[in-house]
C-alpha cells in the first residue's frame, strides 16, 4: 500500500501556493490513468494506491506533475514546459527562524517541503509512458516536450491553423484597387519620404488580406487608422458588382462590419474613438455610402458571441456563425486563448478579422498571451505581391522577403498623443530600464497636497499619501457626488482613478477604497461606507445575463428625482437602469487594480505601490497603468519596489508562437 497524500490538508501542508482544486485534478486524473484508488471506510476519496514498488516513484510523479500542470494552468500559462520544472523545487516555504525559541517553534510549523522534480530526461520518459498519442485516456497531452490539459492544447491548434490560413495574400481585382486608392488619396496626404508612415501602410496591407493584425502603444493611432482602414475596404467592396461575371449584375451593398472589445468600457471606448474618426472622414468627401457602412456601436464578446447563463453553447458557433463580412475586434491583449478559438469559430470563413492591440500591455487575466504570441515572429518586411499592392496606394517602398510569415502584421510606432514624459517613463519601463525611469520619476516630486496644473508626472513619497488622498476626494470623487446629473457624474468619474496592483494589503482595492470612502464621508453626508449611496461608483464583479451586466463593467449608483437609489451604467446605446434588487455583486471603484483597467482611460492616473515586492509587479503592469493616464500621471513608490518591479517580467509558457511560425 503506498500513499501519496493521506488527503487534502495534507497535501496543502507540503506544498506551499497550491490551492484544493489542484490537489483535486490531480486525483481525478491519477484515477482515469489507471492508478485506481482504494476505498476507505467513511468512503471518502484518498490516494491510497495499490502499486507495485517500482511504480511507487513513478505514481508519485505523475501526481506531482498533475498538480504543477493545474497550477501552472491557473497562472496563465497554456501548458507546462518540462524544462522548466526539471531539477527544480516547487511550492517550498521556508523561514529563517530561531527553533530555541518558542516564537522559532511556531514558524517551524509554517515550513512547507515542496517537492522537488527530477532530472528532464527522466520527466520525459514518464510522460512518453503515461500520456503518448495511443493512451487509452487523452485528457493529458504531451507533445514539444510540454504538458497541456487536453482542452488547452486543442484552443492552441485550432487558433494557430485559422490564424495561419487567415494571413495569406488575396489579390485583389483591378476594380477595387482603383476605388481603393481613390479613397486612399482622400483620406491621407503623401507620405514624408524621410519616415515610414505605418498607419498608411496598415490600411493599404489591409486591401488584400482575411485577417490583419495592427499593434501600437497609446496614441499611435490605431482606431484612427482602423476607421480608414474600414473606409478603403468599404470603398473596394462598393465598387465591385455583386455578379462580377453578369452583364446586368448589381452593385454590391457593401461589407456588413461588426466591432466588438473584451469590456464594456473597452466596447465604448472603440465606438466613441470610430464615431469621432467618421466626424473627421466626413469632411474629406467620402460617399455617403462608404461612411454609412461603418458602424457607430460595439459589443462586448460577449454579447457578441452570444454566452449563455449555465450553458456551454454558445449562440454564435461554427455551425451559426456571425452575420458579418468584415469584425473588428480592439484591446486584443486581453483575449485569453479559449476566447480567441471561440472568436474563430463563429467567424464566418469569407469574412476579414481586424485585430487591434498593444502587445506590449499585460496579458490576459486567463490563459494565455494571445496577442503577444500572434506578433512574437513580426518583422518589418512584406512578402513581395504585399509589398506591390502596399506601393501602389502609399508611394512607399518596404523591404521585401521571400521566408517572411508576418505581412499581415503592422506595428505603429509613432506617438501622437504623449510625447512627454509620461511617454518617456512609459517606454523606459516596457524596456526593462529601471534606473532611467526612477530617475525620470524622481526629477518631479510632489510639491502640494494635489499639482493638478503643472508637471504632467508627479512623484509622491509614502509621507505625502495621507495628504494627497484628502486632496484627491475634494478635487475629484466630491464632483462626482455633486453632479447635476447621472451623465455628469460619468464624466466626474472619468477624470481620475487610483491604480494599484493588488486587491489586498495597506495599498490594496479593498484598503484604499474603505479610506476614500471614509474621508468622503467627512466631507459629504450622502457617503455611507461600505453601502450604497448617491453617487458611489460601482464596478460589476460577476457576469450578471439577466441585466446583461459583465464583471468589469463601472457604473454608478444614483437617486432619481423621488431620492430613490438605482445603478446606470454606460453602453453604446446610452445609459441603462438597473434597480438594486437586480444588481449582481459590486464594488466601489474609486481604487482598480490595474489589471481591471486594460480598455479604459482617465484624464488624470494614481498609482501607489505596495510597500514590499510581489509576483504581480512586472513592467507590463506598471507600463499598462501608466499609461491609462491621457493628461496627468501621480506616481508613489519606494526604491527597492521600483528597481524589483521593472527587472521583473510577465512570462506566460504557450505553445502557440511556436505553432504560427512552423
Amino acid at each position: 500500500m503506498k500513499t501519496v497524500y493521506p488527503n487534502l490538508p495534507a497535501c496543502l501542508n507540503s506544498l506551499d501556493a497550491v490551492e484544493a482544486i489542484d490537489y483535486f485534478f490531480a486525483q481525478k486524473l491519477i484515477a482515469l490513468y489507471h492508478f485506481a484508488p482504494a476505498q476507505n471506510q467513511n468512503c471518502q476519496m484518498s490516494l491510497d494506491f495499490e502499486v507495485a514498488a517500482s511504480e511507487s516513484t513513478d505514481l508519485e510523479l505523475v501526481f506531482h506533475l498533475f498538480i504543477a500542470l493545474h497550477y501552472f494552468v491557473r497562472q496563465g500559462h497554456t501548458c507546462l514546459p518540462l524544462s522548466h520544472i526539471s531539477e527544480q523545487s516547487l511550492w517550498q516555504k521556508t523561514n529563517d527562524i530561531n527553533l530555541e525559541s518558542s516564537l522559532g517553534q511556531a514558524l517551524a510549523d509554517t515550513q512547507k517541503t515542496g517537492y522537488q522534480f527530477p532530472a528532464l530526461a527522466v520527466l520525459k520518459r514518464i510522460c512518453e509512458t503515461y500520456f503518448s498519442s495511443d493512451s487509452v485516456v487523452d485528457l493529458v497531452v504531451f507533445e514539444n516536450q510540454a504538458l497541456y490539459i487536453r482542452r488547452y492544447h486543442q484552443y492552441e491548434v485550432e487558433v494557430a491553423q485559422k490564424i495561419q490560413q487567415k494571413s495569406q495574400f488575396t489579390p485583389v481585382s483591378d476594380i477595387a484597387l482603383e476605388a481603393a486608392k481613390v479613397t486612399f488619396s482622400q483620406i491621407f496626404t503623401q507620405p514624408d519620404p524621410s519616415e515610414t508612415d505605418w498607419q498608411q501602410i496598415a490600411v493599404a496591407n489591409a486591401l488584400t488580406r482575411s485577417l490583419s493584425i495592427i499593434c501600437g502603444g497609446p496614441g499611435t493611432g490605431k482606431t484612427y487608422t482602423v476607421a480608414r482602414l474600414l473606409a478603403v475596404l468599404q470603398a473596394a467592396k462598393l465598387a465591385v458588382p455583386s455578379s462580377p461575371d453578369s452583364v446586368q449584375s448589381r452593385p454590391s451593398s457593401g461589407l456588413k462590419i461588426l466591432m466588438a472589445a473584451p469590456t464594456g468600457k473597452a466596447a465604448q471606448r472603440l465606438k466613441e474613438s470610430i464615431v469621432s474618426a467618421k466626424t473627421q472622414l466626413q469632411t474629406l468627401g467620402l460617399s455617403d455610402a462608404v461612411l454609412a457602412a461603418i458602424p457607430d456601436s460595439a459589443s462586448t464578446l460577449h454579447r457578441l458571441l452570444g454566452i449563455r447563463p449555465n450553458s456551454l453553447k454558445l449562440k454564435h458557433d461554427e455551425e451559426n456563425p456571425l452575420n458579418c463580412d468584415l469584425l473588428l475586434v480592439d484591446e486584443v491583449s486581453m483575449i485569453d486563448i479559449a476566447m480567441m478559438a471561440k472568436l474563430l469559430r463563429a467567424l464566418p470563413e469569407s469574412a476579414t478579422l481586424v485585430l487591434l492591440g498593444d502587445a506590449k500591455q499585460l496579458p490576459s487575466v486567463e490563459t494565455g498571451n494571445v496577442l503577444a504570441d500572434l506578433v512574437s515572429d513580426y518583422s518589418a518586411t512584406y512578402d513581395k505581391a504585399s509589398a506591390q499592392i502596399i506601393k501602389q496606394l502609399s508611394a512607399q517602398s518596404l523591404d521585401v522577403s521571400t521566408e517572411n510569415k508576418t505581412s499581415h502584421i503592422t506595428f505603429l510606432t509613432k506617438t501622437h498623443r504623449f510625447g512627454g514624459r509620461i511617454g518617456e517613463i512609459a517606454k523606459a519601463v516596457i524596456n526593462g530600464q529601471a534606473k532611467t525611469s526612477w530617475q525620470l520619476i524622481c526629477q518631479y516630486p510632489l510639491e502640494a497636497p494635489l499639482d493638478t496644473n503643472h508637471n504632467e508626472i508627479n512623484y509622491i513619497e509614502q509621507t505625502q499619501l495621507d495628504a494627497f488622498l484628502e486632496a484627491v476626494c475634494r478635487h475629484y470623487f466630491l464632483a462626482i457626488i455633486k453632479a447635476v446629473d447621472v451623465k455628469s457624474a460619468f464624466n466626474a468619474l472619468a477624470q481620475f482613478r487610483i491604480l494599484v496592483a493588488n486587491r489586498r494589503g495597506p495599498f490594496g482595492v479593498e484598503s484604499l477604497n474603505l479610506k476614500v470612502e471614509l474621508l468622503l464621508s467627512q466631507l459629504s453626508t450622502r457617503v455611507r461606507p461600505n453601502q450604497h449611496y448617491h453617487g458611489r461608483p460601482v464596478m460589476v464583479t460577476e457576469n450578471c445575463y439577466t441585466t446583461g451586466l459583465f464583471n468589469g463593467d463601472v457604473g454608478l449608483i444614483w437617486a432619481d428625482e423621488n431620492k430613490r437609489l438605482a445603478a446606470y451604467f454606460e453602453t453604446d446605446g446610452g445609459l441603462i437602469k438597473v434597480s438594486l434588487a437586480r444588481l449582481p455583486k459590486v464594488e466601489t471603484v474609486y481604487t482598480m487594480t490595474i489589471h481591471k483597467t486594460q480598455g479604459s482611460e482617465f484624464v488624470d492616473v494614481a498609482i501607489i505601490c505596495p510597500e514590499q515586492s510581489n509576483q504581480l509587479l512586472s513592467p507590463e503592469l506598471i507600463y499598462t497603468g501608466i499609461t491609462r493616464a491621457k493628461k496627468k500621471l501621480y506616481l508613489a513608490a519606494n526604491a527597492d519596489v521600483w528597481f524589483t518591479a521593472i527587472k521583473g517580467r510577465v512570462q506566460r509558457f504557450s505553445g502557440l508562437a511556436k505553432r504560427l511560425n512552423s
